[in-house]
């Protein structure tokens, strides 16, 4: 995958009026996504414990938007691509 960020999706949702929750919740996705990237992975998981359930679906669209595979196990994102 030639773009493993989401700053596209951050930057057009910021003007739609995202929290900064949410802004710091795709951060750390986009963070353990490019750590794994480099590991040469396909997958990584992110904790979603203390996330609200708004913030949570928040990051799922702006990850499915970008074509990721997502699994929610209790307070566990799995990422996948």
């Amino acid at each position: 995958m030639n773009d493993i960020t989401l700053w596209s999706a951050i930057a057009s949702h910021n003007a739609a009026g995202d929290t900064g929750t949410q802004t710091d919740l795709i951060l750390a996705a986009n963070a353990a996504i490019a750590t794994a990237v480099t590991s040469n992975l396909f997958t990584c998981t992110l904790s979603l414990s203390g996330k609200t359930s708004g913030d949570i679906q928040y990051l799922l669209e702006m990850l499915h938007i970008k074509l990721y595979g997502t699994s929610v196990s209790s307070t566990t994102l799995t990422i996948t691509w």
